[in-house]
């Protein structure tokens, strides 16, 4: 980004599946040097939404890939785990 960014979304389970151990969202970046930084993350097992928001101004001026991963939760079990992403958006620093 070349102005200072922050990276916000929306991320749950689709209801009426089963809770399991959850999902485990992450926010990372990769600059260019391969370097990943955990931004922000979430483990949850429930059935509603929840925002996660990321600080890019570190980053400001440079090239970087934003990483959005869900992954299993701590028993590594990935039944039922319908996670889903929504309402991605850039906003300037406040």
């Amino acid at each position: 980004p070349k102005e200072p960014l922050v990276f916000t979304a929306s991320v749950g389970k689709i209801d009426r599946t089963s809770r399991g151990d959850g999902t485990l969202y992450r926010i990372l970046v990769e600059d260019q040097n391969g370097r990943r930084t955990v931004l922000a993350e979430l483990q949850t097992n429930e059935h509603r939404w929840s925002k996660l928001t990321a600080d890019l101004s570190p980053w400001a001026g440079r090239t970087v890939f934003l990483m959005l991963v869900a992954d299993a939760g701590p028993a590594n079990n990935t039944e039922a785990d319908h996670s889903t992403w929504a309402d991605l958006e850039f906003h300037p620093c406040n």
